[in-house]
């Protein structure tokens, strides 16, 4: 289950599943609804996912790690879902050029224990980003 705590409270801002009794604080800048779905296992969770509204950055912590940093445009443009990467030939089709500088994360919602799905400010919601994914993209520093 994902809890979100309230205005001001000093608890963690939410809590997530994690495989093997871990537990997944996710903060964000604000209220942002957060979801679970699905009962997946995974191998390698994040330990801590912040979205920096302001800075337009995700910082996704994995234990014992410095905190990767994504720009929320970057994770727009790397989406591998079907509308964005023809899935016969793996060729991309979301032409990156019309994703907006100043897009931002509306939702997020944990997909079983080894994912993150987003919805952007572009309406984009189909994506799925495994941990694993996450990982493999580019830190920003």
């Amino acid at each position: 289950m994902v809890a979100l705590a309230p205005p001001g409270s000093c608890e963690p801002p939410l809590l997530g599943p994690a495989p093997r009794g871990r537990v997944i604080r996710i903060a964000v800048d604000g209220p942002l609804p957060i979801s679970a779905m699905g009962e997946t296992m995974m191998r390698d969770a994040p330990t801590d996912i912040r979205l920096r509204r302001a800075d337009r950055i995700l910082e996704v912590t994995w234990s014992h790690q410095e905190p990767r940093r994504f720009r929320i445009r970057q994770l727009r443009c790397a989406c591998a879902c079907a509308a964005c990467v023809d899935e016969m030939t793996g060729v991309r089709t979301l032409d990156v050029d019309t994703v907006p500088e100043d897009i931002a994360i509306t939702d997020m919602q944990l997909v079983g224990n080894y994912a993150v799905k987003f919805v952007f400010s572009d309406g984009h919601n189909t994506g799925i980003y495994s941990w694993d994914r996450l990982y493999e993209l580019k830190n920003v520093t």
